[in-house]
């Protein structure tokens, strides 16, 4: 699974710098923001396997998700850190989708 893992961040890393490449050629400002992501812990891991797809997984993957969202909407809430102030610009521009 770590190896699956790893190949996987290597290949989206990858892509994101041949696209920075690409941006910057065009004179394109780039910055690169990750949000932090909750490791899952052994027995976490375990239930997920690689992609499982059981309701168990479901829902705990649900609830990590949700957990993250929580903690990037906190980071943006700092307004004196660059990075969580870049982050709340950006989601400030996006559209707002109606419910339904």
């Amino acid at each position: 699974m770590e190896l699956a893992m790893n190949v996987q961040v290597y290949a989206a890393c990858n892509a994101v710098l041949r696209l920075v490449d690409q941006l910057n050629r065009l004179k394109k400002r780039v910055y690169i923001l990750r949000c932090e992501e909750t490791v899952p812990s052994s027995k976490q891991a375990e239930l997920l396997q690689l992609d499982s797809a059981s309701q168990e997984a479901l829902d705990l993957m649900k609830r990590l998700g949700n957990k993250d969202g929580h903690d990037t909407f906190r980071w943006c809430q700092k307004p004196v850190e660059e990075d969580g102030k870049l982050l709340a610009d950006i989601f400030d521009r996006m559209p707002v989708c109606e419910a339904g």
